[in-house]
């Protein structure tokens, strides 16, 4: 009989020479090639792990901000944080794997959303984050004009935790607070900032063109201006989570802030869903997660220093691409710091 052979009229995936066919074994395949793409080859394994003792050391001291007093920028989170954060929920997005939509969220009862402001204050003082929160189940999709049957032509879309994203837009709030506060993040960054957008750096490109026309060189000829563009592929999946732990504190960032952070970079784990099939569940060693609230300014953050070792001839501008941010209704301008409530446990479920 001719033809290729089918499963559920999906064409085949290549597995190296081979081909499989069913559902289950193309999103196993899926699974690797993602797993694969957020491998890092170490170029001064003697230098990361002077890193990684640097910063276990660092985060296993008192917080820089709150000398472990939870006050401050360090303290619970308020009802006021919890219903701003909520107003920025969007409806009709798809559920992670613990089956939370914002819906359900938005339209608890007065108890409930105050026990889910309980359960988000025990994550942030213990720095304990369930394990369901940390689940993403990754729908791929097709590339436009890439080849079909090549497992690295999807992307991956991921689905998370509602009720996780939630918490991170809590900790962001605070977060891009603290970093404008304090100017922590370069004047050359756009990407992924409350006022700024991608139409600043094609100005200021514009205007760097125009001065070298209007600055006279050698001979009286104008001065050039020689651009080059770089695109960071798989940006996100590269991400050197030691490296980004370190750059956190070493930008003062309050160590409450790292230590959930680390906490929810940690142990993250994605299954593949094609169809009605699911892939084996795998661990990923670095990046940020795909789809997550806090990724975009972590990696802000983590790419901030690159321009530390270029000279004063070198302009160096930054912004992103396939993705979109938009400034918040209300810009926050002031912390009301509450007193430290009782303790209430929190059940950290498994990922299944």
């Amino acid at each position: 009989m001719g033809g290729n052979r089918k499963t559920n009229n999906q064409p085949a995936m290549r597995k190296g020479n081979d081909l499989v066919f069913t559902e289950k074994e193309k999103a196993n395949e899926l699974i690797k090639q993602y797993a694969k793409e957020g491998n890092i080859k170490s170029n001064d394994p003697i230098r990361e792990r002077r890193i990684k003792r640097e910063w276990k050391n660092e985060i296993s001291k008192s917080c820089s901000q709150c000398d472990n007093r939870r006050t401050e920028d360090c303290s619970m989170f308020t009802r006021q944080e919890y219903d701003e954060a909520t107003k920025r929920l969007n409806l009709g997005k798809a559920t992670g794997k613990d089956q939370i939509s914002n819906e359900m969220i938005l339209n608890l009862p007065e108890i409930g959303k105050e026990q889910l402001l309980k359960i988000i204050n025990n994550t942030w003082t213990k720095q304990n984050i369930p394990n369901q929160w940390k689940c993403a189940e990754i729908i791929p999709i097709l590339k436009q004009g890439k080849n079909i049957e090549d497992p690295a032509s999807y992307r991956p879309i991921s689905l998370t935790s509602c009720v996780c994203k939630l918490a991170e837009r809590m900790v962001l709030n605070r977060l891009n607070w603290y970093i404008e506060k304090n100017n922590i993040i370069r004047a050359e960054q756009a990407g992924f900032r409350s006022w700024r957008s991608t139409e600043d750096q094609i100005v200021r490109i514009g205007q760097s063109v125009l001065d070298g026309f209007n600055t006279k060189g050698e001979k009286a000829k104008s001065k050039r201006t020689l651009m080059v563009l770089f695109d960071f592929s798989k940006a996100f999946d590269k991400v050197w989570k030691d490296g980004l732990i370190w750059k956190l504190l070493k930008n003062n960032i309050p160590t409450c802030t790292v230590r959930w952070i680390r906490e929810y970079l940690s142990g993250r784990s994605s299954t593949v869903k094609l169809g009605n099939e699911s892939s084996k569940m795998k661990g990923f060693k670095n990046g940020v997660p795909q789809g997550g609230v806090l990724s975009p300014k972590l990696f802000t953050i983590f790419v901030n220093d690159i321009i530390d070792n270029l000279g004063e001839a070198f302009s160096l501008m930054i912004w992103p691409s396939g993705y979109r941010t938009t400034p918040p209704k209300n810009v926050r301008t002031e912390f009301k710091m509450p007193s430290m409530p009782s303790k209430n446990g929190l059940a950290n479920g498994e990922c299944n």
